[in-house]
C-alpha cells in the first residue's frame, strides 16, 4: 500500500483500487487517508461517497491501513474507486502543532 499522504499531504482526492476485502474492512492499493498514529488524529475518508467508519494501521510491516465501511458498501477486489479526505479537518490537524509551538514560546 502506497501512502500518498507522506509524499503529498495536500492531495485531497485519489483514484485507486481495492486490493483487499475482508467483510467490512477494506485495503486500497494507495491511500491519502492518514490513520491515527503517534498521537495525530486520523483523516475522515470517503470512498465513492461512502464514509469510512474507522481506520487502523498494522503495527508491523507492511503497515497496511484497514478502512471499515458500513454493511452493503459494495467494494470488490480490483474495483476502481475515488478516495477523498475532509480537507478542512486535515488542514486544521496539520496546523495544530505549529500553533502549539507558537503558544508555548509565549509562556516559556
Amino acid at each position: 500500500m502506497k501512502k500518498i499522504f507522506w509524499d503529498n499531504p495536500y492531495q485531497q482526492s485519489l483514484e485507486t483500487k481495492v486490493s483487499q476485502v475482508d467483510g467490512n474492512e477494506i485495503v486500497f492499493a494507495e491511500t491519502i487517508g492518514f490513520s491515527e498514529c503517534g498521537g495525530q488524529e486520523n483523516d475522515v475518508v470517503t470512498v465513492n461517497d461512502i464514509r469510512a467508519l474507522s481506520s487502523r494501521m498494522d503495527r508491523c510491516a507492511p503497515f497496511l491501513i484497514y478502512y471499515t465501511f458500513p454493511e452493503g458498501h459494495g467494494f470488490a477486489l480490483g474495483t476502481n474507486v475515488t478516495m477523498k479526505i475532509d480537507w478542512l479537518r486535515r488542514n486544521r490537524l496539520m496546523r495544530l502543532p505549529h500553533k502549539v509551538n507558537e503558544l508555548s514560546s509565549v509562556f516559556v
